[in-house]
């Protein structure tokens, strides 16, 4: 039940594909697989008037992930990528097709819509603003604070004749000043509704704080920061005619291409490595990843195009979702650019303000013609600019997150955009210092015997967006005594160029008359020119001639207590199936509180798909209102091959207030017939 022209598309992929499994390749050639596609191809015609399906999102297992870039030559809109499978929104007629290719399949949502709907208030465009909303806050912001508000401006205008507007945030709006310049956009893909709401929290954040925070009023004063809400305007528009009361999937713009299908994703579309091959990006019109009849074929990747070469942004940021990933060239293939090493240390820095996974494009799927590799990648019509998409929300929050999501989606990448930023122009700094010394701070005790010292080397490094020497100078405050600590040398320049290190020694000595044994804390400050200064690094040192580690203890902080439970039912998502239970103070109903909870953060919950032997592993999202829940503050890692029988999984988690982090591992049996136990082995750390 799909077109002729669908089912020899798909064909035609399958028998050349050269990635398939011995098993598919000989069902492709076997004759009734050959006869089921002659009668789609000989009888579409007759079922090409039956009426359009919904749009379900659809589970489709793999046996490796050699195959996902089978399942992208197909050109299904892949939304989520996971060990073991992807999830595709697809309609009744392409499901049929990925099930006769012989990929098992699983209905998530039968009507992608109608469950976003059901998820959002009854109005408008649900919880989100619709695109005259869209435009009128706009008009708000540049109205509301014109004195570092620029006027808005059209930059270009769409397939449909909509404007696509920009305006800029500095201290002299309406003058080009020579100060770094930072772009941030939203939704290229038109589907992804939370990406203007990202964008408005930050802009608010600038000028309801300008004139009042100081760093934010440095911030405004010293950079020109771009911004265009809207970048499809079109499809965003056509998602309310489609989907009044929210929920529209509409992705691409609105070109007519002239055979029945509409639509070119302007991802798919800029310059760069455009259609290198038909994995990235479709040829196909109808495919949600088409690339367009050319390079800049549409007028909104060539406003995007012509309003980067006029301007001189060190850094690019375009917002996506979802998936909470912290994405960057390349994207067209597996391979990593000249300036890995600064996009990977901007990558880490992001980590740890939002906790979304960093990598360069390719780790999600590959994508030839998007807009990153282009920005980055065409530096001689424009100076080289380190190009950033940001994919916002996990996989429950989807295309359209739920109301009660919102704030906290926009709230944790603000200081992502801050950052952005705050290292545009400054030769960007780093070290190996990590989050510190010593065991309060990291994994590696720093210990040093009475009267005696020790010596660490810190490593300063100048990776800048432009030629330029980076200045440093430092100092030591002290939380216990004083003079403990020296630098050598305490002051001098990180260079620019091929030796863009320089080594401090750092000399620790036990203090005079510490006891034995006892704990001393300082940190080291590093100013330099880069705005992030100072970098603060933290020491914990621990003076004793023999310092004894207990295997287990109690754990305490203030007004904060851990019950750890196993109730031996894990085969669910159900309230009373959590590993971990923490409460608070709970003195009165010590041990009697029968409901263990499963917040949306606890560690790891283990489930068999429907056939049994496969099993399952959720990591729940890592915001969320209680205060003593655990976050994830790194992406679950699974390993399936390194033990015969069980499956290996690792997480580290951190409480909201940094007072606890956990470290779980999981060995889970490979051929239980219910997930009736786990193997875990938990470290909990006080931070305080």
């Amino acid at each position: 039940f799909m077109s002729a022209k669908s089912a020899l598309r798909v064909y035609l992929t399958l028998v050349i594909s050269s990635v398939f499994s011995r098993s598919r390749r000989l069902l492709i050639r076997s004759a009734g697989f050959l006869a089921l596609f002659m009668i789609m191809f000989l009888f579409a015609p007759a079922y090409c008037a039956a009426e359009d399906t919904p749009n379900m999102q659809v589970r489709v297992y793999f046996d490796s992930r050699d195959e996902i870039p089978q399942l992208q030559a197909m050109h299904l809109d892949i939304v989520w990528c996971d060990e073991n499978f992807v999830e595709v929104i697809t309609d009744r007629d392409e499901l049929g097709l990925i099930q006769a290719v012989g990929f098992a399949t699983e209905i998530i949502h039968p009507d992608v819509v109608k469950f976003y709907q059901s998820r959002m208030a009854v109005k408008g465009m649900g919880d989100y603003k619709n695109l005259e909303e869209i435009n009128q806050k706009i008009d708000s912001i540049v109205t509301s604070t014109p004195s570092i508000v620029s006027p808005k401006i059209s930059i270009g205008q769409t397939i449909d004749g909509r404007d696509i507007w920009a305006f800029k945030i500095s201290d002299n709006p309406t003058v080009d000043e020579e100060e770094p310049e930072v772009l941030y956009t939203a939704c290229i893909h038109a589907r992804e509704v939370i990406t203007p709401e990202v964008l408005f929290y930050f802009i608010d954040h600038l000028t309801s704080n300008y004139g009042g925070d100081p760093d934010i009023t440095w911030l405004v004063d010293n950079r020109e920061l771009w911004f265009v809400p809207m970048v499809n305007p079109d499809g965003y528009f056509w998602n309310q005619i489609i989907s009044p009361s929210g929920g529209g999937m509409w992705r691409k713009n609105r070109r007519d291409n002239g055979d029945g299908t509409y639509g070119v994703d302007l991802n798919r579309n800029f310059g760069y490595k455009w259609g290198y091959d038909n994995i990235g990006s479709s040829p196909d019109t109808d495919g949600q990843t088409y690339r367009g009849t050319g390079p800049f074929s549409e007028p909104e990747t060539q406003t995007m195009r012509d309003f980067a070469e006029s301007r001189e942004f060190a850094i690019s940021v375009y917002y996506h979702s979802y998936s909470n990933l912290i994405l960057w060239p390349w994207g067209y293939a597996e391979i990593y650019t000249p300036d890995e090493d600064i996009f990977a240390a901007m990558g880490d820095s992001l980590f740890h303000m939002n906790g979304y996974w960093p990598g360069p494009s390719w780790i999600l799927y590959l994508v030839n013609g998007g807009s990153d590799d282009w920005i980055y990648g065409e530096q001689t019509a424009k100076n080289k600019t380190f190009a950033f998409t940001m994919e916002v929300g996990n996989y429950m929050d989807g295309f359209w997150p739920p109301g009660n999501r919102i704030q906290i989606l926009i709230h944790e990448n603000l200081e992502p955009n801050l950052f952005y930023a705050r290292v545009a122009d400054n030769p960007f700094y780093a070290d190996n210092a990590g989050n510190g010394f010593g065991a309060c701070y990291s994994d590696d005790p720093l210990i040093v015997a009475p009267e005696e010292d020790t010596s660490l080397v810190i490593t300063l490094s100048n990776n800048g967006y432009y030629s330029g020497d980076n200045n440093f100078y430092t100092s030591v405050t002290y939380n216990d005594g004083s003079g403990w600590i020296s630098i050598i040398p305490p002051a001098g320049v990180i260079p620019y160029g091929e030796n863009n290190t320089i080594d401090l020694q750092v000399i620790v000595n036990a203090p005079a008359g510490a006891p034995d044994p006892s704990l001393w804390r300082a940190t080291i400050r590093i100013y330099h020119d880069g705005l992030g200064s100072p970098h603060n690094i933290p020491v914990c040192l621990e003076v004793a001639s023999d310092l004894m580690r207990p295997q287990s203890a109690d754990l305490a902080t203030v007004c904060k207590r851990f019950r750890i439970y196993n109730n031996g039912d894990l085969s669910k998502n159900a309230a009373n199936a959590s590993l971990d239970y923490i409460d608070d103070c709970d003195t009165f109903n010590v041990c009697t509180n029968p409901e263990i909870y499963l917040y949306e953060a606890s560690p790891i919950i283990c489930r068999l798909d429907d056939g049994g032997d496969t099993l399952r592993f959720t990591m729940y999202s890592k915001m969320l209102t209680a205060e003593d829940a655990f976050r994830p503050q790194s992406n679950l890692q699974v390993d399936s091959t390194t033990y015969p029988n069980f499956t290996y999984a690792r997480a580290e988690y951190r409480t909201a207030d940094d007072a606890v982090s956990l470290s779980s591992k999981y060995f889970v049996p490979k051929d239980e017939e219910a997930c009736d136990f786990v193997v875990v082995t938990q470290t909990f750390r006080n931070l305080t």
